[in-house]
Protein backbone atom coordinates (compact mmCIF):
# COMPACT_ATOMS: atom_id res chain seq x y z
CA UNK A 1 0.00 0.00 0.00
CA UNK A 2 1.55 3.35 -0.87
CA UNK A 3 -0.53 6.70 0.23
CA UNK A 4 -0.41 9.98 -1.46
CA UNK A 5 -1.27 13.40 -1.18
CA UNK A 6 -2.54 15.09 -4.07
CA UNK A 7 0.82 17.26 -5.34
CA UNK A 8 3.63 15.03 -3.37
CA UNK A 9 5.87 13.17 -5.58
CA UNK A 10 6.56 10.66 -3.18
CA UNK A 11 4.64 8.38 -0.73
CA UNK A 12 3.52 9.98 2.64
CA UNK A 13 2.59 6.51 3.71
CA UNK A 14 4.35 2.73 2.51
CA UNK A 15 2.96 -0.57 4.51
CA UNK A 16 3.02 -3.89 3.20
CA UNK A 17 -0.45 -5.70 4.25
CA UNK A 18 0.07 -9.49 3.60
CA UNK A 19 -3.37 -10.11 1.38
CA UNK A 20 -5.31 -9.16 4.12
CA UNK A 21 -8.63 -7.52 2.35
CA UNK A 22 -9.86 -6.33 5.85
CA UNK A 23 -6.94 -4.52 6.99
CA UNK A 24 -6.54 -2.81 3.35
CA UNK A 25 -9.98 -1.50 4.02
CA UNK A 26 -9.71 -0.40 7.23
CA UNK A 27 -6.34 1.92 6.49
CA UNK A 28 -8.23 3.25 3.60
CA UNK A 29 -11.55 4.25 5.69
CA UNK A 30 -8.97 5.91 7.97
CA UNK A 31 -7.59 8.00 4.87
CA UNK A 32 -10.70 9.15 3.78
CA UNK A 33 -11.80 10.65 7.00
CA UNK A 34 -9.13 13.03 6.54
CA UNK A 35 -10.11 13.47 3.14
CA UNK A 36 -10.25 12.65 -0.42
CA UNK A 37 -9.34 8.73 -0.81
CA UNK A 38 -9.21 7.02 -4.22
CA UNK A 39 -7.32 3.03 -4.50
CA UNK A 40 -5.98 1.67 -7.44
CA UNK A 41 -4.92 -1.99 -7.36
CA UNK A 42 -3.10 -4.37 -10.47
CA UNK A 43 -5.80 -6.43 -12.46
CA UNK A 44 -4.84 -10.50 -10.96
CA UNK A 45 -6.19 -12.93 -9.04
CA UNK A 46 -7.08 -10.62 -6.07
CA UNK A 47 -8.11 -7.93 -8.28
CA UNK A 48 -11.57 -7.72 -8.99
CA UNK A 49 -11.94 -9.27 -4.63
CA UNK A 50 -10.21 -6.13 -3.40
CA UNK A 51 -12.27 -3.22 -5.69
CA UNK A 52 -15.25 -5.07 -4.33
CA UNK A 53 -14.63 -4.55 -0.80
CA UNK A 54 -13.68 -1.23 -1.29
CA UNK A 55 -16.71 0.19 -3.10
CA UNK A 56 -18.96 -1.61 0.11
CA UNK A 57 -16.83 0.85 2.13
CA UNK A 58 -17.81 3.62 -0.58
CA UNK A 59 -13.90 4.09 -1.18
CA UNK A 60 -13.81 4.46 -5.31
CA UNK A 61 -11.38 1.94 -6.52
CA UNK A 62 -9.85 1.35 -10.11
CA UNK A 63 -8.36 -1.96 -11.38
CA UNK A 64 -5.52 -1.52 -13.45
CA UNK A 65 -4.74 -3.66 -16.49
CA UNK A 66 -1.00 -4.93 -15.22
CA UNK A 67 0.06 -5.06 -19.33
CA UNK A 68 -0.21 -1.13 -18.92
CA UNK A 69 1.68 0.18 -15.23
CA UNK A 70 4.46 1.31 -17.09
CA UNK A 71 7.58 -0.30 -15.42
CA UNK A 72 11.86 0.75 -15.99
CA UNK A 73 13.07 -0.92 -18.95
CA UNK A 74 14.59 -4.24 -18.28
CA UNK A 75 12.85 -4.40 -14.64
CA UNK A 76 11.63 -7.73 -14.36
CA UNK A 77 11.62 -7.62 -10.56
CA UNK A 78 8.30 -8.06 -9.41
CA UNK A 79 8.02 -6.36 -5.48
CA UNK A 80 4.87 -4.94 -3.67
CA UNK A 81 6.63 -1.79 -2.49
CA UNK A 82 8.05 -0.48 -5.62
CA UNK A 83 4.43 -1.85 -7.49
CA UNK A 84 2.35 -0.15 -5.15
CA UNK A 85 4.19 3.57 -5.76
CA UNK A 86 3.97 2.95 -9.23
CA UNK A 87 -0.12 2.16 -9.24
CA UNK A 88 -0.44 5.62 -7.09
CA UNK A 89 1.77 7.36 -9.90
CA UNK A 90 -0.47 5.98 -12.90
CA UNK A 91 -3.68 6.86 -10.79
CA UNK A 92 -2.72 10.38 -9.71
CA UNK A 93 -1.60 10.89 -13.41
CA UNK A 94 -4.74 9.79 -15.00
CA UNK A 95 -2.12 8.13 -17.69
CA UNK A 96 -3.69 4.98 -17.43
CA UNK A 97 -7.44 4.07 -18.09
CA UNK A 98 -8.96 1.05 -15.51
CA UNK A 99 -10.48 -1.78 -16.70
CA UNK A 100 -14.28 -2.76 -16.23
CA UNK A 101 -14.99 -4.73 -13.66
CA UNK A 102 -17.99 -7.42 -14.11
CA UNK A 103 -20.22 -8.03 -11.37
CA UNK A 104 -19.92 -10.85 -9.53
CA UNK A 105 -22.53 -13.39 -11.58
CA UNK A 106 -21.04 -12.05 -14.98
CA UNK A 107 -17.75 -12.83 -13.77
CA UNK A 108 -19.13 -16.42 -12.67
CA UNK A 109 -20.32 -16.89 -16.16
CA UNK A 110 -16.95 -15.66 -17.61
CA UNK A 111 -14.85 -17.95 -15.84
CA UNK A 112 -17.01 -20.86 -16.67
CA UNK A 113 -17.31 -20.07 -20.40
CA UNK A 114 -13.49 -20.25 -20.62
CA UNK A 115 -13.36 -23.35 -19.37
CA UNK A 116 -15.32 -24.75 -22.07
CA UNK A 117 -12.68 -23.17 -25.11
Amino acid sequence: MAVFEEKVENPINKRKLNNDNGLLVKEAISFAQRGKTIAACEAGCLGYVIQRAMEKAKIPCYVLPASKVVKKCGDRIKTDKPDARLIGRELRSGSIRPISVPDEANEVTRDLSGLFK
